[in-house]
């Protein structure tokens, strides 16, 4: 019934690609935030770039880290909900 619990990244490559969902959805504006959200603001505009272009890890917060694994889940439900129409 429920899919056992794995860690949620495995790589710094997974991690990397579930920011870059996050930043895709926040530019094409299909992600909005309520105004009384003022603290993921905050984490969002505090995460940097390395000069290699890269994410820097350790600017990403806990709010950050929790919205990316959020859309990550919302767009693999959406990849299986789109194979069982098939």
């Amino acid at each position: 019934m429920f899919e056992p619990r794995t860690a949620s990244y495995d790589s710094r490559k997974s991690f990397e690609r579930n920011a870059s969902i996050l930043a895709e959805k926040i530019h094409d504006d299909t992600i909005k935030f309520n105004k009384g959200m003022s603290h993921l603001f905050t984490g969002l505009t505090n995460v940097r770039e390395l000069p290699n272009r890269r994410i820097n890890l350790l600017t990403i917060d806990e709010s950050v880290r929790s919205l990316m694994h959020m859309m990550s889940q919302m767009d693999n439900f959406k990849e299986k909900e789109h194979e069982e129409k098939e």
